[in-house]
């Protein structure tokens, strides 16, 4: 096995057991408010997508056969982990800064649309053009990279707009950074990422 794809696989899997430890501890916690509730399915879907890193890898180092099947399998939930990984944090913004109304259906749908819309128009995209989105070498494209991220920036663009806007009403300093912390996070995980890369 290649040396990288054990170390993929090494560090998604003590990111997994890490993240695991965290949300049994929190299934202890005698106070379940929504904020923990909402924590806990980020930490879950953190965690799969940890699992889907070990797949890739597996793929990439040929323990697992490249073939449109696989391939298509992997980058497809790759794209459906991404938006829920940015999904859920929102959410969990939300609950965490007790936005009103958040839990009325409409609202929840509305939350959802831009993953729904994206979801609907990769699924017919690859239907119609599948080339476009993953080569003859079965290498994912640039326009398939547009999917992947369209969705997590539109979320990160939200979190970060309600954040910052909290943050500038508050008069306490300590306040102004609790909000910031909070919607400045995932630009933290996307550099480190990007490091990562």
């Amino acid at each position: 096995m290649h040396s990288f794809a054990v170390y993929y696989i090494e560090a998604n899997i003590v990111c997994t057991l890490v993240f695991g430890i965290i949300l049994v501890h929190n299934h202890f916690n005698i106070d379940r408010q929504e904020k923990q509730l909402k924590y806990d399915r980020v930490l879950t879907v953190f965690m799969l997508y940890f699992l889907l890193d070990c797949f890739w890898a597996l793929i990439v180092a040929g323990i697992i056969p490249k073939t449109r099947v696989t391939i298509v399998v992997d980058v497809f939930a790759m794209y459906i982990l991404m938006a829920m990984t940015t999904y859920s944090w929102l959410e969990y913004v939300m609950a965490y800064e007790q936005v009103p109304r958040r839990n009325r259906p409409i609202n929840r749908f509305a939350v959802l649309f831009p993953f729904i819309v994206s979801t609907v128009a990769l699924i017919i995209h690859y239907v119609i053009a599948p080339r476009t989105l993953l080569n003859d070498a079965l290498d994912t494209t640039p326009v398939f990279y547009i999917y992947l991220v369209a969705v997590p920036y539109i979320y990160l663009a939200a979190i970060l707009f309600y954040t910052v806007r909290k943050a500038r009403s508050e008069k306490m300093a300590s306040e102004k950074r609790r909000h910031l912390f909070i919607g400045l996070l995932p630009l933290v995980v996307i550099i480190g990422g990007v490091v990562e890369i």
